[in-house]
């Protein structure tokens, strides 16, 4: 399920105050998943302000569900969208250090690491949580083997083979269960 079919279906009254913060989350999701971290940052802060047009008047009314959620969810994923962009950056800087003969330092490997481990902790919607923790689990595999994070490599992608296997595609499947053999053997194929 995506962002937009987790939210709670807004009420009758609210429906046409909504709609253009809807609009702004599917596209700004869809641009997310494509890997326009950038864009999509900045239409969910747009929905944002949209959102803010259909908060309550006085501080004595209670806030819809509907319209909570979306708050909720817009926040996070504005941040979740500055996470990626950092990981993006970080992962082309280390892969210029490869293709240049040298491997990325500890501390860039350390911050690659971290960041997706931030990625990970960020509420999202399902499809969203496995598309990014199988995102993780690669960079972590990669960069991630002499600073901790073949250990979450082989956690992450234990956690997809055994409670997501629905939900990956037969090629993340098989680099799941790679990952796993390589990180609990201590070597790569």
């Amino acid at each position: 399920l995506g962002l937009h079919e987790v939210l709670p279906p807004p009420a009758l009254k609210e429906r046409s105050g909504l709609h253009a913060a809807d609009v702004s989350l599917r596209v700004a999701s869809a641009a997310m998943e494509r890997g326009s971290h950038a864009f999509a940052a900045a239409t969910f802060r747009s929905a944002l302000a949209k959102l803010g047009g259909q908060l309550p008047a006085g501080c004595d009314t209670i806030v819809s569900p509907a319209v909570k959620a979306r708050f909720e969810a817009t926040s996070a994923y504005v941040t979740l969208c500055g996470l990626l962009e950092d990981c993006e950056q970080l992962r082309s800087k280390a892969q210029d250090a490869l293709a240049a003969g040298r491997a990325p330092d500890a501390d860039a490997s350390r911050m690659i690491c971290a960041r997706w481990a931030c990625v990970l902790r960020i509420s999202k919607a399902p499809r969203h949580t496995v598309q990014f923790a199988v995102q993780a689990t690669a960079n972590f595999f990669a960069f991630g083997q002499h600073v901790g994070g073949w250990v979450a490599a082989s956690q992450v992608a234990a956690m997809l083979t055994d409670t997501c296997r629905g939900m990956l595609t037969d090629e993340e499947l098989s680099q799941m269960e790679y990952v796993r053999q390589a990180t609990e053997f201590g070597g790569v194929a």
